[in-house]
């Protein structure tokens, strides 16, 4: 199979330069692999991530918007209530 890839001129003069002729296929090779590994790797752990969370909410194990604001509403009073500081 033959790809071709049009790298911009500063990337290709930058490859021509450190690598030889000969190596720049496997280098590329090398490159695209672990691309696609890392996106994969990226992707599954997302999708862990979303899954998780979607059995939380599930199960009632989350916390609402506004029970939040209001939590750091409330941490943020005492703090500066702590420091000596008037919110304006």
């Amino acid at each position: 199979m033959t790809l071709t890839i049009d790298l911009p001129d500063e990337v290709a003069s930058r490859l021509n330069a450190l690598l030889p002729e000969e190596e720049r296929g496997r280098f590329a090779v090398s490159a695209i692999a672990d691309a696609l590994l890392a996106q994969e790797r990226d992707s599954v752990e997302c999708m862990a991530a979303v899954e998780e969370a979607i059995v939380d909410v599930e199960n009632e194990r989350s916390v609402s918007l506004d029970d939040e604001r209001a939590r750091w509403q409330q941490e943020k009073a005492v703090l500066l209530a702590k420091a000596c500081v008037h919110d304006t």
